[in-house]
């Protein structure tokens, strides 16, 4: 047998540093290894890029409510993240950034609010922006959330990419030129569209009733008069006082419009003279004009059928026009005088000009509340 030889002390000494720096080389590849499995190649999003949720996340927020002139939003903002809430979402946030949530929710059942217009389309818009530490980031771009008041809805969560990891977050939403602000904690700031809230919802307007302007009197001596129909009819559809007018923005401070809307016969023959002396005329066309209290309107008479295009409204026969006045608020306006103004031409080709025949309603100020 062999007798064992132990290994001298350098020996002992050359193999421990060779197993400690196997170890290490060991320890260094596994690391590496992992490293090179969990390093995150995604990616990164660019600043005020606007992300939907692959799934409706519940972050906790604290909503405020905002009023546009067409509608009541609960609207959200919370944040900064690090992520988005999705476990395999394809993007990170900007370097150095973060995400910042947003939600936006309108119910088209009891959110929205009577809008008075000029025209249709609207022209009047609302911008919703994110402001993070006095930086603004649209929120109506390619992805959006869009305040759009012929769309009458507007709802979802998005979230967006911002630099920094701001402390200073609000929504803000502007509508010519009137800012209303909702922070992070729910307070809002609603400015002048606080005028907004307490008008009626379109429900309740439905069932508003006509009210008639009473009996018309012919203005002045014409030589013809209205020979059908017997009985003229007015009545005054609809009456609201409102701040903000699509087509002509804001009243002035301390001011408010008046919209009323009116029904008149429109369609009208006129004659002169009795039984077989009797005169006809013919083109007959009719306009109707209207003051409050001695001022006329701030804007031309509408066609209300025409501005309830697209509204899944029926149109009225009757064919209502729609006229706006500015009133101070909650002050004295005066009577409403409304004016069947009938131009014909006289069917005798040897007779030149016109004849007009005026009938004049006058609604007094009371049954305009």
């Amino acid at each position: 047998m062999t007798p064992e030889v132990a290994p001298s002390p350098g020996r002992r000494r050359w193999l421990l540093a060779a197993t400690a720096v196997l170890g290490v080389v060991v320890l260094g590849l596994a690391v590496g290894l992992v490293a090179l499995r969990t390093a995150d190649d995604r990616p990164r999003a660019v600043a005020g890029a606007l992300l939907v949720p692959a799934y409706a996340d519940e972050e906790p927020t604290e909503p405020g409510e905002l009023l546009l002139p067409w509608a009541r939003l609960d609207v959200s903002v919370a944040g900064p993240y690090d992520a988005l809430p999705d476990d395999d979402a394809g993007v990170r946030p900007p370097a150095g950034g973060s995400f910042v949530r947003v939600e936006v929710d309108l119910d088209p059942a009891t959110g929205l609010i009577p809008y008075a217009t000029l025209t249709s389309p609207f022209v009047g818009s609302s911008e919703l922006v994110l402001r993070a530490d006095g930086r603004d980031y649209r929120l109506d771009g390619e992805g959006g959330l869009p305040l759009d008041p012929s769309l009458r809805t507007v709802d979802g969560i998005r979230w967006v990419a911002v630099e920094g990891r701001p402390a200073d977050l609000s929504l803000v939403v502007t509508t010519d030129g009137v800012e209303e602000v909702v922070h992070a904690d729910g307070t809002v700031e609603l400015g002048r569209a606080a005028d907004l809230d307490g008008l009626p919802t379109p429900d309740e307007l439905r069932t508003v009733k006509p009210r008639p302007c009473g009996r018309s009197r012919v203005v002045g001596d014409p030589v013809a008069r209205i020979d059908y129909p017997k009985r003229l009819t007015c009545d005054v559809d609809l009456v609201l006082r409102v701040p903000y007018v699509d087509g002509l923005g804001w009243a002035d401070p301390g001011r408010e419009f008046l919209v009323v809307q009116v029904a008149t016969t429109t369609y009208v023959s006129l004659a002169a003279g009795q039984a077989r002396a009797k005169t006809f005329f013919y083109r007959e066309s009719v306009e109707r004009t209207a003051t409050l209290g001695g001022a006329d309107p701030v804007a031309p008479a509408a066609d209300v059928n025409s501005l309830n295009q697209g509204m899944l409204a029926l149109s009225d026969p009757d064919e209502p026009v729609q006229l706006v006045f500015d009133v101070p608020v909650d002050g004295e306006v005066g009577p409403l005088q409304i004016d069947l103004v009938v131009t014909a031409a006289d069917r005798d080709p040897f007779v030149r000009g016109d004849v007009r025949v005026v009938h004049r309603w006058s609604v007094p100020q009371e049954d305009l509340a």
